[in-house]
């Protein structure tokens, strides 16, 4: 797994978040278990479907600007990166990052991360000005 997308995962997984919220615990139980095996095994398009499916209930139990969905978002748009699919990537981490700002500020280390992984995903999209800025 890419560095970035592994070191978000401990730090969300170690403020007590979970890729999913409370819905009914067999069945976040269950696609919890079913993304953490997807991305040991590198399987990023499978972990990006069930990402997704994780985001949806994020998003109708938590809220849209929650910043657990924000989390998904990065964890989605990593996935996507490793698939070189950063166009795909690149809406999901300005939106985390749009998140992150509003919940925590410029200067919290999420927000930081997530300014940081857009710049990456820019980068890898040969728009250097916009990364740099």
């Amino acid at each position: 797994m890419n560095r970035w997308i592994s070191g978000l995962l401990l730090v969300w997984l170690a403020a007590g978040a979970s890729p999913v919220c409370a819905q009914t615990p067999a069945t976040l139980d269950a696609l919890t278990n079913q993304i953490e095996a997807a991305t040991a095994k590198r399987h990023w398009a499978d972990a990006i479907l069930l990402g997704q499916k994780a985001l949806a209930i994020e998003e109708a139990t938590k809220g849209a600007n929650d910043p657990e969905v924000a989390g998904t978002l990065v964890l989605i748009a990593g996935w996507m990166r490793e698939l070189d699919r950063h166009a795909e990537a690149e809406p999901l981490l300005r939106r985390a990052l749009l998140i992150f700002e509003q919940s925590y500020g410029n200067t919290h280390e999420f927000t930081i991360s997530a300014a940081n992984n857009l710049a990456a995903t820019l980068e890898a999209l040969g728009r250097l000005d916009d990364a740099n800025r």
